[in-house]
């Protein structure tokens, strides 16, 4: 099983990087202040859901 979870997350990681490096080279998002903070906030919030989540789990 635990090898199941680290290749899940390697996954997860590598789709990630692979939006973002899209995202980011396709002309059309522009960094200003505001997103990028709202993309961290909304980024944090999710990752604390994660957390929350596999807390409880467990």
């Amino acid at each position: 099983m635990p090898l199941k979870k680290k290749l899940y997350s390697a996954f997860l990681i590598v789709i990630g990087i692979i939006g973002s490096y899209l995202i980011l080279t396709s002309g059309r998002f522009e960094l200003d202040p505001y997103s990028v903070i709202v993309a961290l906030v909304v980024a944090g919030f999710i990752i604390y859901l994660y957390l929350l989540y596999f807390r409880h789990k467990t």
